[in-house]
C-alpha cells in the first residue's frame, strides 16, 4: 500500500496522427480517435480520483510535433476551478474532471487545426513524446519535498505496443 505522501504520476502518450486514424477508421469504423480519447480520459480520471496525491499528464504524439494535452500551458488558473463541492449541477459528474476533459478535447482540436498534411506519413514523433514524458517526470521529481516519494509510469496508446 502506498504511503499518504507518495505521489503516483501517470503519463499517457497517445498517437493522434490523423492519417493513421483515418486509415484505421476505414478498416474499423467503430475504432476512432474520439473513442480512444474518451477511453484515455476515463482512465486518467480514474487514476486521479483514486488518491488525492495522484498526478496525470497526457501527451499527444503527432506526425509534426509532440504536445502536452494535460496539463496545458494554454489554460488559465481559473479554468480548473469549480464550486466548493466539486460537483456539477446535479448530473453526478465531478466538475473538475469534466472541465479537464473539455479542455483536453479542445487541445486536440487546436492541434488538428494547425496540422498541414503532406503525403501519407503515418509515423509520429514518439521519441520526442517519450522525451517530453521523461523530462516532465524528472521536473516533478526535482520539485518534491525531501519527505515525498514519487512513482511514475508512462503508458503509450497508439498503433503499436511500446515496451519500456
Amino acid at each position: 500500500m502506498a504511503s499518504e505522501d507518495e505521489i503516483s504520476l501517470l503519463v499517457i502518450v497517445i498517437d493522434v496522427n490523423p492519417i493513421w486514424w483515418g486509415q484505421q477508421a476505414q478498416r474499423e469504423p467503430e475504432f476512432t480517435l474520439s473513442k480512444c480519447l474518451d477511453a484515455v480520459m476515463v482512465m486518467g480520471n480514474s487514476h486521479l480520483v483514486m488518491n488525492r496525491t495522484n498526478k496525470l499528464a497526457i501527451i499527444a504524439s503527432h506526425c509534426q510535433e509532440s504536445h502536452f494535452l494535460y496539463p496545458s500551458k494554454h489554460w488559465k488558473a481559473g479554468d480548473m476551478t469549480g464550486d466548493d463541492s466539486g460537483l456539477g449541477s446535479g448530473d453526478g459528474k465531478y466538475e473538475l474532471l469534466s472541465v479537464a476533459n473539455d479542455l483536453i478535447a479542445e487541445e486536440v482540436r487546436r492541434l488538428m487545426a494547425r496540422t498541414k498534411i503532406s503525403g501519407h506519413q503515418t509515423d509520429t514523433m514518439l521519441a520526442g513524446s517519450l522525451a517530453k514524458a521523461l523530462c516532465y517526470i524528472h521536473r516533478l521529481t526535482k520539485e518534491l519535498d525531501a519527505a515525498q516519494d514519487m512513482k511514475s509510469r508512462i503508458l503509450h496508446k497508439g498503433d503499436s505496443p511500446l515496451h519500456l
